[in-house]
């Protein structure tokens, strides 16, 4: 089974997506990378989806906090 996103992940999508119009996403540091695969995507397709945006994620949660 692949991973989840990570928490820090959900938290940076949490902070820039407007769950009531499904929008808002533009601005959002993970956007270059958090377009979901589609439905037909193999479960690898998927784990390597994962993890690029968890690791974009880690990227700029330490930008964010370099200490």
């Amino acid at each position: 089974m692949a991973a989840e996103l990570s928490e820090p992940a959900q938290a940076i999508c949490a902070a820039n997506y407007n769950w009531r119009t499904s929008s808002s996403c533009q601005r959002c540091p993970l956007h270059s990378e958090c377009k979901k695969p589609s439905a037909d995507a193999s479960e690898q397709s998927l784990g390597e989806w994962r993890d690029r945006v968890n690791q974009l994620a880690e990227q700029v949660q330490v930008a964010d906090n370099p200490n």
